[in-house]
């Protein structure tokens, strides 16, 4: 009884009140509708509305987000479960939690001040697998998949002859492993992922682009518009309002994407395959160092 009634994502809930409208500037009477939290609601503005579609997102966070027709729990916990934003539709979403906030944090500790295309370029001249480096992008704890707030991160395999490249690109490859972490835990539950969309800052650069692509092994296309959350709720906006009938005939209408997406590179998905190998094995042979006692303050 302390909860407000719950809607579906197209669905109308109100509308715009005389004193609402005279403080935002709104037409009154306008239509609001339910709409949905930023994920689902990118999701939809993406086109991820069927199986096999799958939304990858990398900005301060990471997330890969693969539509379902039914509930799909993750007996782990590891991967989370949610209604989606259209009727009968869920999803289940592995998220970790230092994507775009590693790279942030390498560039204002190893080269403050410097431009991230202008950094990525200097890591592009490094080559795939950073010559041996690897990162461990738990800067801030982890969730999917290990749901640990003392998960540490680290490098790896340093020498005096790597530099600031491999050590970029590394940062740039570990978050591509975090996002393959999720990818492989949801295909686990059953569910195949065969497109990709991918959004977010982090995904503007072709380089990170190409190394998230060939680590996933998977297309990645590009949605047009790339206004994410605010475009899928406007989407959803449009069926509320009666201008299409269903969220997928708005997202057919509405929703494009790049018509020639990025193809993973076999042989450089091969290096990148030993590569992951070793960051899985990394976190398990650091994990007894992994505790509440030895974890620093995030």
């Amino acid at each position: 009884s302390w909860l407000p009634r719950v809607h579906e994502g197209p669905e109308v809930t109100g509308m715009i009140s005389v004193k609402a409208a005279h403080e935002t500037g709104l037409t009154p009477a306008t239509w609001v509708v339910a709409g949905a939290g930023d994920n689902a609601a990118a999701a939809v503005g993406a086109g991820v509305i069927g199986n096999g579609d799958a939304l990858l997102s990398v900005g301060t966070s990471g997330v890969i987000f693969a539509h379902c027709y039914s509930p799909l729990v993750d007996p782990t916990g590891a991967i989370q479960a949610f209604a989606h934003a259209m009727h009968r539709r869920y999803h289940v979403m592995g998220v970790m939690l230092a994507a775009g906030g590693s790279l942030r944090w390498c560039r204002d500790t190893i080269a403050a001040g410097s431009d991230y295309d202008q950094l990525i370029a200097e890591a592009s001249r490094a080559s795939p697998g950073s010559d041996g480096a690897i990162f461990l992008p738990y800067l801030c704890g982890e969730r999917t998949p290990h749901m640990n707030p003392f998960a540490r991160a680290g490098w790896f395999g340093l020498t005096l002859a790597h530099g600031r490249a491999q050590i970029v690109r590394s940062v740039l490859e570990g978050v591509a492993f975090g996002l393959l972490d999720s990818l492989v835990r949801i295909e686990e539950l059953g569910i195949r992922i065969t497109a990709l969309r991918a959004v977010g800052n982090g995904l503007d650069n072709p380089v990170w682009r190409r190394i998230v692509c060939d680590v996933l092994n998977r297309p990645l296309s590009r949605p047009v518009v790339e206004e994410g959350p605010a475009f899928g709720a406007a989407v959803l906006a449009s069926v509320g309002s009666g201008i299409h009938a269903s969220v997928n005939a708005a997202v057919t209408e509405m929703v494009h994407v790049s018509e020639v997406p990025d193809e993973p590179n076999p042989s450089t998905h091969a290096i990148y395959e030993a590569s992951y190998e070793r960051f899985c094995d990394m976190y398990l042979a650091l994990l007894p160092f992994m505790d509440e006692e030895q974890a620093c303050p995030v």
